[in-house]
């Protein structure tokens, strides 16, 4: 069930940053405590009843936890997920950022937008992105490149963040050829389909779990991917949203065989 404090509809522009510090996180481990200092700001600011506080208050606590600076530098540098407002109240940019995190105070720290009601939609993602971070680290990845790549987007799928996992497969889509390009397409238009229900769309959603169903459905098994159960399931799923019994708890895992 949504959380009423949430957004009726994602915020795009914060759904997309989310992405890009996952990313890069994902191509720098030393920015991971990145989503620690955005879970620890948004549970002061929930504490604290205010969609803003001080540099100062924010590093004192995070660096009593061990996070490293960067992470902090990637939010507000990188990603631009928080913002630094100067004593004037300009928002910081470039190496400024650096420098005022460096000495740890001097500004405020603020959500991009400053919108109190978009605390609740980053404090329901940003877990997730934790999550997959960890099970990232936490198991070998798959040695072939195409299966690494799927391995990753199931991560993200596998939490519910299903845009993150329809731009993540992407790239490797467009890469790609002959059926494997038809099987990354299919899992896509899994992955959008349900993001679609999430913006509310279901029309949007029944017309691309109808295509990925075309796309998956003559694959079957796909070595080291369970494609015929994941489809199985996901026909499940179609039919709950046509009769709006769809429950979030019934999506299907996209499984990985221990295949390298």
């Amino acid at each position: 069930m949504r959380d009423k404090r949430q957004p009726a509809v994602p915020p795009i522009a914060l759904r997309n940053k989310l992405y890009g510090l996952f990313c890069a996180v994902l191509d720098s481990p030393g920015l991971s405590d990145g989503f620690y200092w955005l879970s620890l700001f948004i549970r002061i600011c929930e504490e604290r009843g205010v969609p803003s506080m001080p540099l100062s208050a924010l590093m004192s606590v995070g660096e009593s936890k061990g996070f490293n600076r960067r992470g902090l530098l990637a939010i507000c540098s990188t990603s631009k997920i928080l913002k630094l407002l100067g004593t004037n109240g300009d928002v910081l940019e470039g190496d400024v950022i650096w420098a005022a995190i460096s000495k740890g105070r001097g500004c405020d720290v603020e959500l991009v937008p400053g919108r109190g009601d978009l605390l609740a939609y980053v404090q329901d993602r940003v877990p997730r992105f934790q999550r997959t971070i960890q099970n990232f680290k936490a198991s070998e990845a798959p040695t072939n490149p195409l299966l690494r790549d799927i391995w990753v987007g199931s991560l993200l799928f596998n939490e519910g963040l299903y845009f993150d996992c329809h731009e993540f497969l992407e790239a490797p889509w467009k890469r790609a050829s002959g059926r494997e390009k038809l099987m990354l397409q299919g899992i896509i238009q899994a992955a959008a389909g349900l993001h679609k229900l999430e913006l509310g769309s279901k029309a949007g959603c029944l017309e691309l779990l109808r295509k990925a169903k075309e796309k998956l459905g003559p694959i079957g098994i796909w070595p080291g991917l369970r494609l015929d159960q994941f489809m199985k399931t996901m026909s499940h799923v179609e039919s709950a949203v046509k009769r709006n019994i769809f429950d979030k708890m019934d999506v299907p895992k996209l499984e990985l065989m221990p295949i390298k």
